[in-house]
């Protein structure tokens, strides 16, 4: 679980970012004691057979991703309605599937704050299509900041443990994103963020 912060000048908007591994008490545990957080990014959420939705929650508007084929979205953005009125945040049409993103403005005299989230499946092509999609899309939007978050699969050396040595030959396209896009990590290298495992493969 991280969490993370984003500033605007005296505003702050905290930001949960979590996996929850399907898990049906999880996600609704997330939803119901997490109200100090403006905005929750989640992967691998609870998602109801009955609904087919994830869980919908009076304090929470509810951005889900496209789902791949043969899987349930497993990408979900969760604004909380009594932090962040309507009017400021827009939902950010990708049709990548397990990538959801929004357009968040705080600051009316300020530029929208673009906010990513994905699951990325490994030996898939969807960080190429998100690396393409940015290219076109920044082309002709102007952010004041982006934030890509997410489970992300991949190993490099950049993030990983000291004593991890393992390399996914895609993570350098994820390398290769925020080179293009100006971004630097945000979680110290080596950060445990899948324990079971003791790997660092959530990266914001």
């Amino acid at each position: 679980m991280n969490n993370h912060n984003l500033h605007r000048h005296t505003q702050t908007i905290a930001i949960l970012q979590y996996n929850l591994n399907r898990s049906q008490a999880i996600t609704e545990s997330v939803l119901n004691d997490s109200n100090r957080y403006a905005i929750i990014m989640l992967q691998e959420h609870y998602h109801s057979e009955y609904t087919q939705s994830a869980p919908i929650h009076h304090s929470w508007t509810l951005i889900e991703s496209k789902n791949m084929e043969n899987h349930k979205p497993r990408a979900a953005i969760y604004i909380n309605k009594t932090i962040l009125p309507a009017q400021s945040y827009e939902n950010i049409l990708m049709e990548i599937p397990d990538i959801v993103a929004i357009s968040l403005r705080t600051d009316r005299t300020q530029h929208p704050t673009l906010i990513i989230n994905v699951y990325n499946t490994k030996n898939s092509i969807q960080l190429k299509e998100l690396r393409t999609y940015l290219q076109q899309h920044l082309k002709h939007n102007k952010y004041n900041g982006i934030i890509i978050a997410g489970d992300f699969n991949l190993h490099h050396p950049l993030w990983n443990s000291s004593n991890d040595q393992s390399q996914d030959s895609e993570a350098e396209t994820l390398i290769d994103i925020a080179a293009q896009t100006r971004l630097n990590p945000i979680l110290p290298k080596g950060t445990i963020t899948f324990p079971r495992a003791k790997t660092a493969i959530d990266i914001v």
